[in-house]
């Protein structure tokens, strides 16, 4: 910049040269990111997640990412004792500059508070750490990268700070000039993600069983450490992956209860103060979470190609580019007697297989998980599936009332009164909530009659509620059968011939999945995938189970074993048999009701927010249902429920998953709010 120029290098001259300072040990909690402006031609970088949220969401219009970042720290207790801090001045509009200018070095910052006190406004003395280079030879110290600084050359006197010399070369063949120390004009020294050398592998010489009297005698912490790299938005994302056991305790007497199989993803240059913790797990009861880990918001993932089914099995593993990594730290938790999870004696599997028994043990391993990473001060979330939402309400009302605040809980194809749901019992219970998923999946399908689907589902839902509900109470009661119009209506809606719905008014999503198309069997997971009878896909009863299932259970021994470096002499249990043995009972009732857990946690937590997220085409757990079963909570804002296309797992779908992504970002951004 014009102005600073002749003061700032004559410093990079006349200083005395120090020694480099020794190899930087403290883990870097914060990533500074560049943003462009193009309407000004400007630079900007930060590494605020505050400032950086303004930025990514248009608040703080015409920023965007460009994928340049660094890692810093963000105080001084949290950096090493030689590392510096960065001042940041911003230049005044009245004065031609609109623009910011960053040093590490004290005297510089000093010299502009001196020379320039009426352009450049002093904005902080620390807006992040890093290390400085030598200043005779622009050396950096051990495990830091070089920071370059180029300037405008313009009245505006922005300046651009980069890791890249080809990027520098590209801006200084540009006018742009650079400014520095030492040979290479180096200003700033940046820690370096966490590499592969540094990997700890873990071999678990432990057996495992998901047997319900199974115990182990005893048991302690032990892990694989990794470190990875993600590219997400055009930003690299380092990051950490934890594999292995952690030891949950009775919180009341401090006695081991299990030992949990997890895998934790955890961002590197991020503030744990500040950064949110997701926990992750499926339902069954009895499925391990490897669904939600390799098919939803991890840095990998299944490519599926849901609905298709063409492409060759096993799937392939490839970086997720809708990852909830660069939002939030992720840890995907097994259930008790599930993956490679499993009770410590004197109680065994069985002790934690019922509703309130496993809530209360998943507390035990959030609390713990908190207490070794020292996460308590980050806003924690709830990620369940399925059964896994059931787990949710109870955990979730089990944590506001221990004291343990949450921030969000996300519902991903919710059951949460198993009394509600046709598919659990439906000699006696309404099919109602399913009708809206029998349409949607018709309408796939080219077999219901409609214009507009978004206007066909509304009419559905509506006939669902004011028609089909009271018709379906009164047969269940007497057998008695609606007029012949209602019968029209529901062959419009779904395709089924008029003689079974006569004969059978109340029709359950077994009978649907076979009868839709007579001589092909549609998935109970999701209805848009089909075979025919006898083939293959459908020999296991759910086209759309099959078709993933060998995949995940293939793809998770692998790549514990080959990327986290976990190894293990138990096999890895996607699906083990604990509903066979589960106790349902919860509240006083045979099956599960939480409709009133949840409600309760939203009126002992104001803050915490919940997101559901279903598909239009699940026949195990129907979205409409599910928005019937929330609105008992009442006219909740706190509650939002989002439907896409897709199945029970909305998120293996190409065009759903990063919908389903915008409005997880959404939710974050919602809940950590001030």
């Amino acid at each position: 910049m014009n102005a600073l120029r002749p003061l700032i290098l004559p410093f990079a001259l006349a200083l005395a040269a120090g020694l480099p300072a020794p190899a930087l040990a403290a883990a870097p909690n914060a990533t500074v990111v560049e943003y462009y402006r193009s309407d000004v031609d400007h630079y900007f970088i930060t590494a605020s997640p505050q400032e950086q949220a303004l930025l990514d969401d248009g608040t703080l219009r015409g920023w965007a990412r460009t994928g340049v970042t660094f890692l810093a720290w963000t105080t001084a207790a949290a950096a090493p004792a030689a590392a510096q801090p960065v001042c940041r001045f911003y230049g005044r509009p009245e004065a031609g500059l609109d623009s910011h200018f960053y040093s590490a070095f004290a005297d510089e910052c000093d010299a502009v508070r001196t020379r320039f006190p009426t352009q450049w406004q002093f904005e902080s003395p620390a807006v992040f750490y890093v290390a400085a280079p030598d200043r005779a030879t622009g050396t950096c110290p051990a495990d830091t990268d070089p920071v370059y600084r180029v300037y405008d050359n313009r009245s505006d006197a922005n300046h651009r700070y980069m890791l890249s010399l080809p990027v520098r070369a590209t801006m200084t063949a540009r006018g742009w000039v650079p400014e520095g120390y030492g040979p290479d004009a180096v200003v700033m020294c940046a820690p370096r993600p966490t590499s592969a050398a540094a990997d700890v592998a873990f071999a678990d010489a432990t057996s495992y069983s998901t047997q319900p009297g199974a115990a182990l005698a005893s048991a302690a912490d032990g892990a694989a450490v990794t470190s990875h790299a993600i590219t997400l938005n055009g930003t690299t994302v380092p990051y950490t992956a934890t594999a292995g056991h952690l030891v949950a305790r009775d919180p009341h007497n401090g006695q081991p209860q299990a030992a949990f199989f997890y895998v934790a993803y955890t961002a590197q240059g991020k503030d744990a103060a500040t950064r949110p913790v997701t926990f992750f797990y499926n339902g069954g009861p009895g499925s391990a979470s490897v669904w939600l880990h390799l098919g939803s918001f991890g840095p990998r993932r299944l490519a599926t190609g849901v609905p298709g089914t063409s492409l060759p099995r096993p799937f392939a593993l490839v970086d997720n580019d809708e990852s909830l990594l660069d939002v939030s730290d992720l840890v995907f938790v097994d259930a008790i007697g599930t993956g490679l999870s499993q009770a410590i004696a004197p109680a065994n599997n069985r002790t934690y297989w019922g509703v309130d028994q496993d809530a209360a043990a998943f507390r035990s391993f959030i609390l713990r998980y908190v207490e070794a990473n020292g996460r308590g001060a980050s806003p924690l979330f709830l990620f369940g599936e399925s059964y896994g939402t059931t787990r949710s309400a109870v955990l979730a009302n089990l944590m506001e009332m221990g004291g343990t605040p949450l921030a969000g809980v996300v519902l991903q194809s919710a059951v949460l009164n198993y009394s509600a749901n046709c598919g659990v019992i439906a000699e006696t219970v309404s099919c109602s909530g399913y009708l809206p998923t029998y349409a949607s999946t018709a309408a796939y399908f080219r077999l219901a009659q409609l214009t507009d689907l978004g206007t066909f589902r509304t009419d559905v839902q509506n006939f669902s509620i004011a028609t089909y509900a009271p018709a379906v109470n009164t047969w269940l009661g007497t057998h008695t059968l609606p007029d012949a119009g209602v019968v029209d209506t529901l062959f419009g809606y779904t395709g089924i011939p008029r003689s079974l719905w006569r004969s059978r008014f109340n029709l359950d999503p077994g009978t649907f999945q076979k009868q839709l198309m007579p001589g092909t069997l549609i998935g109970r997971y999701d209805g848009r995938i089909a075979a025919p009878v006898g083939s293959p896909l459908a020999s296991q009863g759910d086209p759309s189970d099959t078709l993933v299932a060998f995949s995940f259970a293939n793809a998770i021994q692998n790549y514990l074993r080959d990327d986290l470096k976990y190894s293990a002499v138990t096999p890895y249990v996607t699906l083990g048999n604990a509903i066979n043995f589960w106790d349902f009972s919860h509240d006083g009732q045979a099956l599960p009701d939480v409709v009133p857990d949840l409600a309760s946690a939203l009126a002992l937590n104001p803050r915490l927010k919940v997101l559901s997220l279903n598909g239009f085409h699940d026949l195990a757990t129907p979205y409409f249902q599910t928005a019937l079963d929330l609105s008992r909570i009442g006219n909740v804002t706190a509650i939002q429920v989002r439907n896409y296309d897709g199945g029970h797992m909305t998120y293996l779908d190409d065009v759903s998953r990063p919908l389903e992504k915008a409005d997880l970002r959404t939710l974050y951004r919602a809940a950590t709010a001030p």
